[in-house]
């Protein structure tokens, strides 16, 4: 169950381009932050399905869990279908120790002799990702990305060193060997923890556990189709997490069902190989972008 207690970003939409779209057969739209509708709280509060997997950053343990929903929006419009639906997937992150995510994570990564709260960036692939990287995740792999993405991608990523991950939270120093593995939904990046936050300033980011990174809505449809519910319940999740200590990938699927080719819930063709950026505005961080691969 979610507990809110305040918004950990403003509710930003990610459009997906027109390729994009056309490639996932859907129209929907994905967030960084907290989808701010009352009916999309109570669809991340109580989900058709969920699952979660650790991981630790740092000292810190953390769990990544992904749930999805098919929910009834209340502000559709009058040419939506008559009885409309939409399917949705949640992004949220929780931990123990009855401490704020900020006061946590410097807990986990610094010495305590004083340092500040460290600066931690949100990257995340929008739309499906290839048939095998979905199909390679298993669930016994709990979290761990290697199957998914391969050794390569992984050995790359811990190559990658502090000031690179957090020059700009951008995400454009995810390695092409990553790169292959992802659909052609392109990348949403955005800075949750800012370094200069004081730990005892009274703020949205310094939230208590869970708090929700990102989510995804997909277009209206008319209810009885599962189709739109399927592709978030059987896609591959993933986050990547980084900061001082460097990147912390995450996988997560809901259902571990293997996919074939021609299924929207894996990426229908390969990268294109065009990546642009467009800036993007959030109350509380200030580096966002989007990539297209």
């Amino acid at each position: 169950m979610i507990l809110r207690t305040s918004t950990l970003l403003s509710a930003l939409a990610l459009g997906l381009s027109a390729q994009a779209q056309a490639q996932a057969l859907d129209y929907g739209v994905y967030g960084l932050g907290t989808w701010n509708k009352s009916y999309a709280f109570e669809a991340n509060d109580h989900p058709n399905n969920t699952h979660s997997v650790p991981f630790s950053i740092g000292t810190g343990n953390y769990t990544f869990q992904v749930n999805v929903a098919e929910l009834t929006p209340t502000d559709y419009t009058a040419n939506s279908p008559q009885n409309p639906r939409q399917a949705a997937s949640f992004y949220n992150i929780l931990w123990e120790g009855g401490k704020s995510f900020n006061q946590s994570l410097r807990d986990a990564v610094t010495t305590g002799t004083g340092e500040g709260i460290p600066q931690l960036c949100l990257t995340v692939p929008m739309g499906p990702m290839s048939q095998a990287a979905t199909n390679g995740y298993r669930e016994q792999d709990n979290g761990d990305c290697s199957h998914a993405f391969g050794k390569q991608c992984m050995a790359d990523l811990k190559k990658i060193d502090a000031s690179t991950a957090t020059a700009s939270c951008d995400g454009m120093w995810m390695p092409k060997s990553c790169l292959a593995k992802f659909g052609n939904g392109g990348l949403g990046s955005a800075e949750i923890i800012n370094p200069s936050t004081p730990s005892n300033e009274t703020s949205p980011l310094l939230q208590y556990s869970p708090i929700e990174v990102s989510f995804y809505s997909s277009q209206i449809f008319e209810a009885g189709n599962s189709s739109f519910y399927a592709r978030e319940d059987e896609r591959l999740h993933a986050i990547f997490l980084s900061g001082i200590w460097g990147v912390t990938p995450v996988c997560n699927r809901v259902n571990n069902t293997k996919l074939d080719k021609n299924n929207i819930a894996v990426a229908q063709s390969g990268a294109t190989g065009l990546r642009g950026s467009a800036g993007l505005l959030m109350a509380m961080a200030v580096a966002v972008a989007m990539f297209m691969l």
